[in-house]
């Protein structure tokens, strides 16, 4: 597999932007063909992926697994910034992500968004949106990759904020958008250190400091030390690893981690395709596999790693416990989101970056699933809240049977995909490199509140009597067939990861990509002792919310009086937005009245103000000179004539006793 296959990778790249610029002439005139345009784009990404991941999968022993292909892009005296793309399993497997789990979203989105004023508007937009990601998926430097990661920031704005007409999203886009400036301000810090740090070695001459090939052979041969040792430390750290926290500072961002998530549950607020692809395969995806193409920087630094790992295992806490309370069903599945990408960052964070890639994967499957599902109650019911429906099941079988293999793989039955992927990040946390029995412990609770708030939406949605308007009906074919689509998959895919049946399949197995991710370090294995355990707490919870919400045996309303104070606290989130605001009005405040200060004394009064007055000053000293009379100018001339030749004088004297 080499560079002969190069066209089938910038395929996968450009298809979605054409199909993007198609539909944008389209939107007008032919939606409909705007809509068939974008789906083709997907497609054509989708079936150039399957293509190289069987060429790279089915390699013979010794030959490539993957491929870079640059063009020169900018050049600037010695420094030249390359544009190209990566074609390894890591990158592929991405982006098999994207296109498979996107196709279906897209056809998805032609029943549910018919009827639209905005329809072509929308699938210009989506387009837009996955060829961001997959440019940042198939990039083979930093600079490529921030180029895309502000791409995908500006395309999640636009379609989060979609229906402008209303107040919400437009406020909701704004603070997507604003909250991913502060991690991409952190990303773009960090990338600046390391390519300064790294650029200044002698060691380092002939590589580029941006290509992510030459920094990981760089830091594979050692490297790393070399920079610790010949750079000072800031804040306490080496340049190495504070240009690495740095650089996970965007996926802090863009993955939703505590403390910058406070922006992806209102991200609801856009179309519910819009969330399935966003909270699946595209813009929270692009922040784990970040940390996966570029985890060489963190490797050499355990201290990073443990920073890594504790943020994820605080955001899959604390986001689970938040949707135990949500009566929205697109906020119960965006906490959910929330709360499993905390599991795959806490998972890379034991350097178990594989059980990260494995759950990202398996995932993207059956959220993609379940939101699309949400998407189709919605369509129905006309009302997000799950107190307003029950008893859909009947009504709506297919939904329904979907739904609830999506929740099974969300909830870890085993058998399921997140059966299998779950199960890697608790033995990562119990048998890894780096393992942890606090952030174990922190995993398997966390398990326990997913099935709860999994099941308590599941009844109240589907079981009992029907508390909405209306008659709730199925959705049209169009919008059903996508929900098979993903399900199958949902409930598969992971045994792609199952050892017993693969022997160790070579997907995982060896380097996952070019920069030396490394799969496993020991054979692969499957924990049964582990899982029974995360089955057990999982049961737990899912039997609790049953009791509570489905049979009922259990009075909600009365254990909400007495947890009273504790449902406050979950339902307001914290009270990390009103914190957020709070931090936000003050500080600006204070900036603001400091500027107003300094601008109005130090640059009006004191710039402007007083170099007018001098200009005045000097001005009017000058018109006493003009008198308009002859002997005055005589007299002034004279003068200057005296002063001339006595500084002759002067100057020729001193020069003779010299």
């Amino acid at each position: 597999m080499g560079p002969e296959l190069a066209p089938f990778a910038w395929a996968i790249l450009f298809a979605p932007l054409a199909a993007a610029g198609v539909a944008g002439l389209l939107v007008r005139r032919r939606r409909g063909l705007a809509a068939a345009v974008a789906v083709s784009g997907m497609a054509v990404g989708l079936l150039c992926t399957l293509y190289l991941l069987a060429r790279s999968l089915g390699a013979g022993e010794g030959e490539p697994t993957g491929f870079v292909h640059n063009v020169d892009w900018i050049r600037a005296g010695a420094f030249t910034a390359r544009f190209g793309v990566v074609a390894d399993r890591l990158s592929l497997l991405m982006a098999l992500v994207v296109t498979g789990v996107g196709t279906p979203i897209f056809v998805y989105s032609i029943g549910y968004m018919h009827g639209d004023e905005g329809y072509g508007r929308f699938f210009a937009c989506l387009s837009l949106f996955a060829f961001s990601m997959l440019g940042i998926v198939l990039s083979t430097n930093l600079l490529q990759t921030f180029v895309f990661w502000e791409l995908v920031g500006l395309s999640s704005y636009l379609l989060i904020g979609f229906w402008f007409g209303k107040d919400s999203a437009v406020e909701a886009g704004k603070k997507a958008f604003m909250v991913n400036r502060v991690g991409d301000f952190g990303f773009l810090t960090g990338i600046i250190l390391l390519c300064w740090s790294a650029a200044s070695l002698p060691s380092f001459a002939g590589r580029n400091p941006l290509d992510f090939a030459d920094l990981a052979a760089f830091y594979r041969a050692g490297g790393y030390e070399e920079l610790a040792k010949a750079s000072p430390h800031l804040l306490g750290l080496p340049v190495p690893a504070l240009a690495a926290l740095l650089v996970f500072c965007g996926a802090v961002g863009k993955s939703a981690q505590f403390p910058l998530h406070v922006w992806l549950p209102d991200a609801m607020e856009g179309p519910t395709p819009v969330s399935a692809l966003m909270h699946a395969a595209t813009m929270v995806a692009a922040g784990v596999y970040m940390i996966c193409r570029v985890f060489f920087l963190f490797e050499p630094f355990p201290e990073a790693l443990h920073a890594v790992a504790w943020i994820g295992g605080l955001t899959a806490f604390m986001a689970a416990t938040i949707a135990l309370v949500q009566t929205d069903i697109k906020k119960v599945l965006a906490y959910s989101t929330l709360s499993q990408l905390g599991y795959m960052v806490m998972a890379v964070g034991l350097a178990g970056a594989t059980a990260g890639m494995f759950h990202l994967t398996t995932h993207a499957f059956f959220k993609a699933l379940l939101f699309l599902c949400s998407g189709s109650v919605i369509h129905a019911c006309h009302s997000q809240e799950i107190t307003e429906m029950g008893g859909l099941r009947k009504a709506m079988p297919s939904t329904f049977w979907t739904w609830i293999i999506g929740t099974a793989a969300l909830v870890a039955v085993p058998g399921t995909a997140g059966f299998f992927s779950k199960d890697e990040i608790l033995a990562a946390a119990a048998h890894g490199e780096h393992a942890s029995l606090p952030l174990l412990v922190v995993g398997l609770v966390t398990a326990g509140l997913t099935a709860f708030y999994m099941l308590r939406c599941t009844a109240l949605t589907f079981f009992g009597e029907y508390r909405g308007h209306g008659h709730p009906h199925e959705s049209p074919a169009v919008m059903t067939l996508p929900l098979w689509f993903l399900a199958v998959p949902a409930l598969l895919v992971g045994w792609l990861g199952f050892p017993l049946l693969f022997h160790g399949h070579p997907w995982f197995q060896g380097e996952f990509g070019i920069t030396g991710v490394k799969v496993h370090e020991g054979p692969h294995e499957f924990h049964l002792p582990l899982a029974l355990v995360g089955t057990a707490f999982a049961a737990a919870g899912g039997i609790l919310g049953w009791m509570v919400f489905g049979a009922r045996r259990i009075d909600a309303a009365a254990w909400k009086e007495r947890l009273l104070p504790l449902h406050t606290l979950l339902s307001r989130k914290y009270f990390l937005d009103e914190f957020y605001l709070w931090l936000v009005r003050t500080v600006q405040q204070g900036i603001a009245e400091c500027s107003d200060f300094f601008e109005q004394n130090v640059l009006i009064r004191g710039v402007v103000d007083g170099l007018s007055a001098a200009v005045k000053a000097s001005g009017r000293a000058l018109r006493e000179l003009q008198t308009g009379s002859i002997h005055t100018y005589v007299r002034f001339a004279l003068a200057g004539s005296v002063l001339v030749v006595a500084w002759v004088i002067l100057s020729a004297a001193r020069g003779g006793n010299g």
